[in-house]
């Protein structure tokens, strides 16, 4: 089970969010997502510290520029 925190696309250089992104200028995709507790761990699982508290798992991707393109905008 899980819950997304945010999803987010970001201007490589001001990092303000962005809804189209540039070819060759790329973008910053970021995002977390909550993970929820197990009901019921296997027996002999480790639960980490504190019996297993939620788990929140953030990353980032980025989209290099891409010369091979024109100024085009690629919308999302």
């Amino acid at each position: 089970m899980f819950e997304v925190d945010y999803i987010s696309l970001a201007d490589p250089d001001s990092m303000q969010e962005i809804n189209t992104v540039v070819p060759t200028k790329g973008a910053i995709l970021s995002g977390a997502v909550k993970m929820l507790p197990v009901e019921e761990p296997q027996p002999g699982e480790d639960l980490g510290h504190s019996g297993g508290p939620s788990v929140r798992l953030i990353d980032n991707i980025i989209l290099k520029p891409n010369t091979q393109f024109d100024d085009q905008e690629c919308h999302f």
